[in-house]
């Protein structure tokens, strides 16, 4: 009776993104990291190469990519690569660190992966935003 009244609890009155269990703190993981991955590996080249390359309305401010951006399509998307690789490695040792943890580290290594994620995707939505704002005001 007890479990059925917190479980009722938990569904009714915490927002999925507090709900303190395992199963919804690595949901929420993986839901933060795939925002990341959307707003850094995809969306922002992305627009950047439609910015830069296609409509010609802006310029790249990354030395990294100016290159690789003016050389092509299939040299950018390459260019992307380590980004995506350095992206695998750290999914791959959270997952490491989060299963050889003692319960009170996985719990610190959630709070702080949370953080370090939100702050992660604001300066995605800022990057994109910005390339976004670029290539409307250039074609207006």
């Amino acid at each position: 009776m007890v479990r059925a009244i917190e479980v009722t609890y938990r569904m009714l009155v915490l927002p999925s993104w507090l709900d303190p269990t395992a199963d919804a703190r690595r949901r929420r993981f993986w839901a933060l990291a795939g925002g990341t991955f959307l707003l850094h590996a995809v969306l922002d080249p992305l627009i950047t190469y439609l910015v830069v390359r296609v409509y010609e309305v802006g310029r790249e401010a990354n030395p990294l990519f100016i290159e690789p951006l003016n050389a092509g399509l299939g040299v950018f998307v390459v260019s992307q690569m380590p980004l995506i690789l350095n992206f695998g490695l750290i999914l791959v040792g959270y997952s490491w660190l989060l299963h050889i943890g003692s319960p009170a580290e996985v719990d610190w290594l959630y709070r702080f992966s949370t953080v370090m994620w939100v702050i992660t995707i604001l300066w995605g939505i800022a990057l994109v935003g910005n390339n976004l704002l670029v290539l409307i005001t250039g074609l207006i």
